[in-house]
């Protein structure tokens, strides 16, 4: 499934150059927001944790990102290689 059409169900209006950085056009055959879990062609969501314990995936984006995967979803705006899909929402 490519990133447009997973991002299809967001109102019309929502995907702005504030919320979509880079291209959507990539192909998704994974999802997970485990950074161990990720291979080429994955979408790493990077959740914060749900406990003060817990860790922080954003911490392990760069490390997703060597593994293959081909686009991001974050709570906040981090640098990733130029068109590098990243998707910036409040409660991913």
């Amino acid at each position: 499934m490519k990133l447009a059409a997973l991002l299809s169900g967001l109102a019309p209006g929502e995907i702005t150059t504030d919320v979509l950085h880079g291209l959507p056009d990539v192909q998704i055959i994974d999802v997970t927001v485990d950074s161990r879990r990720v291979k080429h062609g994955t979408l790493f969501v990077a959740a914060r944790g749900a406990t003060p314990k817990s860790r922080d995936g954003h911490d392990f984006i760069a490390g997703a990102i060597a593994a293959g995967a081909v686009a991001v979803i974050a709570e906040r705006r981090i640098a990733v290689p130029a068109g590098f899909p990243l998707v910036v929402v409040s409660d991913p």
